[in-house]
């Protein structure tokens, strides 16, 4: 019976009272009349009778309403037991769609991991001649290649040199040069990441901790190069680019503490503290959300050595 259970209680209590009492007049009443035959003449018992039978009407209406209004309450609790099973129904329906959809946005990042590649040279002397060998290298390997011979170099080891005062702003102008000269081959896989966070947002209140499981999913595929280049392109003023809402990379990031794992101190050497005073600037611009339950740890990570 649910939340109605003391008032059904209360309602049969006084139905069984009103028909019983009814009942008891009812057979009170005639009672009166088979005596005042006896002392009086019928005409008289008659009248009397019919003075007592509207009693017994009355407590038989009011157990009556007291059973409609009964069914009444019944019939909307059944209404209501209904509309939240139908409710119950919808909200797994949509679960199974999501998780649908997640796991095939799942596959698309697997694949457009596998189609990043990098191509490395070597220089070989054979008798003579040098020569040049090329090796082809795909997915994460091809990050790891990308990340030492083109990313730190060309971005990373140059924020010690800023552009101006504003240590984002400088980092932004290194970023669009390495991406300028040709160097863009994440640019696919950033939207896939950013695209399936922004779907798990959006369905975030299908799930009492707001989506985390499956972003947590995602994240434990992430290597600590892919954290890296993540953490940086977040920040990045091509992560805004065409944004009108406030679902930006660097929000989801945020939210879904995307960056817990990030380990970024083992990729620069004890000697280059000013490279670390700059990167630890950059860590700023993130909450301390971003970083989950390591932010202190990231940070110390990269403490400078006296």
């Amino acid at each position: 019976m649910g939340k109605n259970k003391f008032l059904y209680n209360v309602l049969y209590s006084l139905i069984v009272f009103f028909i019983i009492v009814g009942i008891c007049s009812l057979f009170y009443g005639i009672l009166v009349y088979f005596c005042n035959t006896f002392a009086m003449n019928e005409l008289d018992a008659i009248g009397q009778l019919g003075s007592y039978s509207a009693l017994p009407l009355i407590f038989f209406t009011i157990a009556g309403t007291a059973v409609v209004f009964l069914a009444f309450l019944k019939q909307q609790e059944e209404i209501e037991n209904q509309s939240s099973e139908f409710k119950r129904l919808a909200k797994h329906q949509e679960i199974q769609d999501f998780e649908n959809n997640f796991y095939q946005l799942l596959n698309t990042y697997f694949h457009t991991l596998d189609s990043i590649s990098y191509r490395s040279s070597i220089n070989k002397k054979s008798k003579d001649k040098e020569e040049e060998y090329f090796f082809e290298h795909k997915s994460r390997e091809a990050l790891r290649y990308l990340f030492e011979y083109e990313f730190k170099p060309k971005v990373i080891d140059k924020l010690i040199v800023p552009y101006c005062d504003n240590p984002r702003e400088s980092f932004n102008l290194y970023y669009e040069n390495f991406l300028v000269s040709g160097l863009d081959r994440l640019g696919h896989y950033f939207r896939v990441v950013f695209h399936i966070l922004k779907v798990i947002n959006q369905n975030r209140l299908l799930f009492p901790d707001e989506g985390k499981f499956y972003s947590n999913i995602l994240r434990a595929q992430l290597s600590s190069h892919e954290i890296i280049f993540l953490f940086f392109n977040g920040i990045s003023e091509r992560a805004y680019f065409g944004k009108t809402d406030k679902i930006t990379f660097e929000f989801l990031i945020n939210k879904y503490a995307f960056l817990e794992h990030l380990s970024i101190s083992k990729y620069i050497s004890d000697d280059e503290n000013d490279t670390k005073c700059e990167v630890r600037k950059l860590l700023g611009y993130y909450d301390r959300n971003a970083y989950g339950d390591r932010a202190d740890e990231i940070l110390l990570d990269l403490s400078l050595n006296s």
